[in-house]
């Protein structure tokens, strides 16, 4: 299926071409897009087999419709890499399987992507919600699984219902965290709890060194300078001695 479906740029040339000075005269250049396709529609006419190829040549396409058909098997990985202007692309109500692509995240126009009623499995790439001007997604009724990403939390939960594996929102069925990743919280936390502990007991340790210290110069100047405040026993009066006159 190729998209240039001409390829002849020859010009047209008016009924008075030839005569000089007659602007009619010159070369009538076609639109250059012209012989490009721009939208390709094929929707509910009973088509089947493989994902079309030759659609890398539509680089300047802009909507491409496939619905309601019997298309069958995955998705070409870089296929939409490619067709950088679509903005609107629906291959609903087929048999399509395999991964969605994140290639498709790298359509930077695209506004409508309809995925519903197929047959894709894995998980929803997080990049999908990356697109700018996303408006519409739909992937209901796949056998899609996991959490729905947070960057598609905005579309409504009907447009993820119908696949028994998915989980989060916008869909009230609370994603399970598995074994491991439950074990892999725990050790972190304990690892934190750990972190604090020693932490405090530096900090405690630290107070205490310099409790111990400071009190130890008090008690050594007030002994000094001060000896009769601490000197209780008279038989040990003739020991201290005068430091000021």
């Amino acid at each position: 299926m190729a998209c240039v479906i001409g390829t002849s740029r020859e010009p047209r040339r008016g009924p008075q071409a030839g005569k000089s000075g007659d602007p009619r005269s010159q070369n009538a250049e076609r639109h250059p897009d012209q012989n490009r396709v721009l939208g390709l529609r094929l929707g509910n006419i009973g088509l089947e087999g493989p994902f079309p190829r030759g659609l890398q040549l539509c680089s300047f396409m802009t909507a491409f419709d496939m619905s309601g058909n019997n298309f069958s098997g995955p998705l070409p990985e870089h296929i939409f890499e490619q067709m950088a202007y679509i903005t609107y692309l629906d291959l609903s109500n087929n048999s399509l399987s395999g991964v969605i692509p994140a290639g498709i995240a790298n359509m930077t126009y695209l506004s409508t992507l309809a995925l519903q009623h197929n047959q894709f499995d894995g998980g929803i790439q997080a990049q999908l919600g990356n697109a700018s001007q996303l408006i519409s997604f739909n992937v209901a009724d796949n056998s899609l699984s996991g959490p729905v990403p947070d960057s598609l939390h905005r579309f409504p939960a009907a447009n993820f219902t119908g696949n028994p594996g998915l989980c989060g929102a916008p869909l009230d069925k609370k994603c399970k965290k598995s074994f491991m990743v439950r074990i892999h919280v725990r050790l972190v936390r304990i690892r934190e709890m750990f972190v604090r502990i020693h932490k405090l007991l530096h900090r405690i340790n630290d107070a205490s060194i310099i409790g111990a210290s400071a009190g130890f110069i008090l008690g050594f100047v007030l002994a000094f300078y001060f000896p009769h405040k601490f000197l209780f026993c008279g038989r040990l009066q003739p020991y201290t001695f005068r430091v000021c006159g």
